[in-house]
């Protein structure tokens, strides 16, 4: 099997784009239930990866709290390797082969400046790409832990406040992991990973519904 081209490995940038984007948007979804029970503006969809990483990283600013080091610097590196993407994709080729197409040069449109499109560079930025989603999974995972349980808590005042159970929504990443026939030489296969859903309990009901006593029949 021969070594993919620098456009099979734009093709392949193009895709690892669109997947770390993915991510991006579920930091984006979590993020807007932080203030809940108060209204939730989910974040519009359609916005490219690097646009959807400013934004997230203006909407963190109001969240300090949430705002990790380590999630920070992870926006950053997006906004960074998106902007190298972006100069990759849209170079101009020139020196282009009428047949086959290859170039042997190629020139960033509004700066002028030359670009590196050879497969070594290309192939890097694509590694790039996979493991910043491979690090911001592991970081979805834990904004969507913090952000439910600032929503636990407020349930629980909610529910102490009221004497009344409550069943807050619990937000969790679109995490699914698929395997084809060919890598798994067998049957392909699909997992997606689902959150739990969580009842609320008001603190001076604990022992009664310990007891099987409460909540009445008709308020179950």
């Amino acid at each position: 099997m021969t070594d993919p081209s620098a456009n099979e490995l734009v093709g392949q940038l193009t895709l690892a784009d669109s997947m770390l984007g993915e991510v991006v948007g579920d930091m984006r979804k979590i993020l807007a239930y932080a203030n809940w029970p108060g209204t939730v503006l989910k974040p519009a969809v359609g916005v490219t990866t690097g646009k959807a990483a400013e934004r997230l990283a203006r909407e963190l600013r109001h969240e300090a709290a949430l705002a990790s080091a380590a999630l920070v610097n992870w926006i950053a590196q997006v906004a960074e390797v998106t902007e190298h993407r972006n100069r990759v994709v849209h170079a101009i080729a020139l020196n282009q082969c009428m047949k086959c197409g290859e170039a042997t040069m190629f020139r960033h449109p509004a700066s002028g400046d030359d670009v590196d499109r050879s497969p070594e560079a290309v192939a890097s930025v694509v590694m790039r790409y996979e493991a910043l989603r491979a690090d911001g999974l592991a970081l979805v995972t834990e904004l969507s832990e913090a952000v439910n349980q600032r929503i636990f808590v407020e349930a629980k005042k909610i529910a102490n406040a009221t004497d009344e159970i409550q069943n807050p929504p619990q937000i969790y990443p679109h995490h699914v992991e698929h395997l084809c026939p060919t890598c798994t030489g067998e049957r392909g296969s699909t997992v997606v990973h689902l959150g739990t859903a969580v009842a609320v309990i008001p603190t001076a009901r604990w022992q009664e519904f310990r007891d099987g006593r409460w909540p009445p029949r008709d308020k179950a």
